[in-house]
């Protein structure tokens, strides 16, 4: 559950990365990675770092409070899942998707039709990739489920999107994403 703590914690953080890339971005602007065209940069590192709170509140982790030159490169956590009776750590991008209805907004989403997206030339087949929600007006984010780089990889569907700047991604429908409990139950 997103509360003031994790709010006050994001819009902090996503300040200092903000502040900190137009400092550094070398004449090219902070907003050289962003992808949206419908919120600032600043705004969509707010709503991915309260995304991410969610999901380190639901995993026992804590969320990175490194600024970091180049971001964090899609690692927002390494999380340990029992492999052949061991434990190995895995990457974690949390990638959040704003739902601008209301209380019902993800149901709603649900019948338009909703996928995860990871830009093509990010993806990683050994990342697991999670879909996050972040309603709009409640100012709450969810995580939702999740997948293997290697299964948007393999299923090979692609998209560039009108409010974004041309990036084409790789998309899997929310209906074909894994359940989070699959993630906590090979935890060691």
């Amino acid at each position: 559950m997103t509360t003031d703590k994790h709010r006050a914690f994001a819009r902090e953080h996503a300040a200092k990365i903000y502040q900190y890339h137009l400092e550094n971005s070398g004449g090219v602007g902070a907003d050289a990675n962003h992808i949206s065209k419908e919120i600032s940069y600043e705004e969509s590192l707010y709503r991915g770092l309260l995304a991410e709170c969610d999901f380190a509140v639901k995993f026992g982790i804590r969320v990175n409070r490194e600024v970091l030159e180049g971001g964090d490169d899609g690692k927002d956590f390494m999380l340990p899942l029992l492999v052949n009776g061991a434990a190995r750590d895995f990457r974690v991008d949390v990638k959040s998707k704003s739902v601008l209805y209301g209380d019902d907004g993800w149901a709603k989403l649900i019948i338009s039709g909703t996928h995860l997206r990871v830009p093509v030339k990010e993806v990683k087949p050994q990342t697991i990739y999670v879909l996050a929600t972040y309603y709009v007006g409640d100012d709450i984010a969810q995580v939702r489920c999740w997948t293997w780089g290697k299964a948007l990889i393999d299923r090979n569907e692609r998209a560039s999107f009108k409010n974004g700047t041309g990036t084409e991604n790789y998309l899997m429908p929310f209906e074909e994403l894994r359940e989070l409990q699959e993630l906590k139950d090979r935890m060691p």
